[in-house]
């Protein structure tokens, strides 16, 4: 089996070099790296703006929290169907619900069929914008 090596200065690469006019760098010599480069900063990422909506039912012991985006809480508010799946809490434990939104309002339900929240409208959701 024959293994051919590539040599990073042969003459194709050399010419690829030269036409992205990247310079080459020579071993043991301290003035030539870096020279010719330059680095880019990065833009500073503006932070996305959520809102996390918060249902509460029981006796107000009982909640769940998801985050969306602002495009998709205007489309719920005037009626999309969405779903997606967070935790709820009561009384310190945690438990895996779904949320579903459609027509306006939004159903949460717990595992072995708890219903947690059904049919409420939108506007019944705590809503708070958070980063």
């Amino acid at each position: 089996m024959n293994v051919t090596r590539c040599n990073p200065l042969s003459p194709a690469l050399r010419s690829f070099n030269d036409a992205l006019k990247l310079p080459t760098q020579k071993a043991n010599s301290s003035s030539s790296q870096g020279a010719g480069i330059k680095i880019m900063k990065k833009k500073a990422a503006i932070p996305r703006i959520y809102i996390e909506l918060t249902a509460v039912w029981g006796n107000d012991d009982a909640d769940s929290s998801i985050k969306v985006s602002r495009r998709r809480w205007k489309a719920i508010q005037e009626g999309a169907e969405y779903g997606t799946s967070g935790w709820g809490r009561y009384e310190g434990s945690r438990f895996p619900v779904v949320w579903s939104f459609s027509d306006g309002k939004v159903s949460v339900y717990g595992p072995d069929c708890l219903d947690c929240v059904i049919d409420h409208p939108v506007e019944e959701l705590i809503v708070e914008e958070v980063k």
